[in-house]
C-alpha cells in the first residue's frame, strides 16, 4: 500500500482531478509485476469520496475482479 515511495514509478495516470468519467474509462494504468517485485503489495483500495450524493452503492462479493467485471453499482 505504500507505492507512494515509488514517487508514480510504474504508474501511468490517464485522467486528472476534476476529470468526469464514465464506465469504461481507463483512470490509470500500472505494472503490477514491477510494483510486487520491488516488494510491495499490489492490492489496490477503491475509495468513493463522495459516496453522500448518492442513494447506495453496491458492491460485488467477488474477491477479485475480472478486468471490465463491475465492481461496484452506484445508485443515483
Amino acid at each position: 500500500m505504500d507505492t507512494v515511495k515509488l514517487e508514480g514509478k510504474y504508474f501511468t495516470t490517464k485522467v486528472k482531478q476534476g476529470d468526469h468519467v464514465q464506465a469504461g474509462t481507463t483512470l490509470i494504468e500500472f505494472d503490477k509485476d514491477k510494483i510486487a517485485a520491488a516488494g510491495y503489495n499490489t492490492i489496490t483500495p477503491v475509495i468513493v469520496t463522495n459516496h453522500a450524493q448518492y442513494m447506495d452503492m453496491v458492491v460485488t462479493d467477488e474477491k477479485d475482479v475480472a478486468e471490465e467485471a463491475n465492481l461496484l453499482t452506484v445508485i443515483a
